[in-house]
């Protein structure tokens, strides 16, 4: 849950000041998706953040790499 505090600090030599205050409730939704997300390769990802209230950041994981020993005594690297 979100917590906000609003502060108003109104300094007037006029006795008359007329103060009109509107809260309204966001239209904003919460991020129900994950926050922790793996690249894959040859697979686009889309978190579906856009205008949601998050309740953490989004971890991206590192790149899997994997190393194969290869027969001329190389190695192969494979990404993802």
């Amino acid at each position: 849950m979100l917590k906000k505090s609003i502060v108003v600090d109104i300094s007037t030599k006029k006795k008359d000041v007329g103060i009109n205050v509107q809260i309204t409730k966001s239209p904003q939704t919460h991020y129900s998706g994950p926050y922790e997300v793996t690249p894959q390769a040859y697979l686009e990802q889309n978190l579906l953040t856009k205008d949601k209230i998050m309740d953490n950041n989004v971890k991206v994981k590192e790149i899997p790499i994997q190393m194969v020993h290869g027969v001329e005594s190389g190695y192969t690297v494979i990404i993802g």
